[in-house]
Parts: C-alpha cells; sequence; structure tokens
C-alpha cells in the first residue's frame, strides 16, 4: 500500500504479470494493481521508467476486490472474470488473507488438463 509507485511497476515486469494483489501488513488483501492503474502515475520510454509521479500503490489501487474462496469452483471464478472484465482472481482464506491466485492462464491450463473438466453440462 505504501510502496512507491515505481517498484509496484518493476515488480510486475520483472515477473512478466499485468497485475497483483495489493496486501496490508498483517498479508491481509487490501485492493489490487494492474499496469494500467500504475500508468496512471509513472512515465515511461520503450519499456523503462523514466518518472515517478510521487504516488503510492495506495493512491492507484483498485478496491473493493473480487475473491475467490479456496473451495470455489474454477466456472464461477471464470465467470466472475468475464462479468468483472478482470484477468485474475485473489483467493482469501481465514480473516481476507491471501492464499493464492487464478489468472487467466491458470483457467486455460486447467480446461486443457488431464482429467478434462467437464464444461459441456
Amino acid at each position: 500500500v505504501n510502496d512507491e509507485v515505481g517498484v509496484a511497476w518493476r515488480t510486475l515486469q520483472a515477473h512478466n504479470i499485468r497485475q497483483a494483489p495489493v496486501l496490508d501488513d498483517g498479508a491481509h488483501l487490501v485492493g489490487i494493481v494492474a499496469e494500467h492503474d500504475l500508468l496512471t502515475a509513472i512515465n515511461i520510454d520503450t519499456g523503462k521508467l523514466i518518472e515517478v509521479l510521487g504516488r503510492r500503490v495506495g493512491d492507484v489501487m483498485s478496491t473493493p476486490v473480487i475473491t475467490a474462496q479456496p473451495v470455489t469452483d474454477i466456472r464461477r471464478i471464470a465467470a466472475a472474470m468475464l462479468a468483472h472484465r478482470i484477468d485474475g482472481v485473489p483467493v482469501t482464506g481465514d480473516l481476507g488473507r491471501l492464499v493464492g491466485y487464478v489468472s487467466r492462464s491458470d483457467i486455460l491450463r486447467a480446461v486443457v488438463a488431464d482429467p478434462p473438466l467437464s464444461l459441456w453440462r
């Protein structure tokens, strides 16, 4: 939340991801920050960060966040992603602590995995 947006930008780029959950000091999910959020607070040129406009992740993150529980069916997660036009869903456990994250790639892997997921009911 208190990290500078430049730190968040470099983290996303280093891990080749488009968004990441934002946690408070107790590892509770408080928001999500995406590339497009960060682009409102930085200047880049040919992929390199050239200026940070003095903002923190908490200033640009999206909140509240659509989440899932560890037992949520993958089809429900996929439906929420489509309905809300989001690229992923954080998975939270007891007391809102982050325990995982389901991305579009994760859902695609599940669709092609053995045993096949029955989608045609």
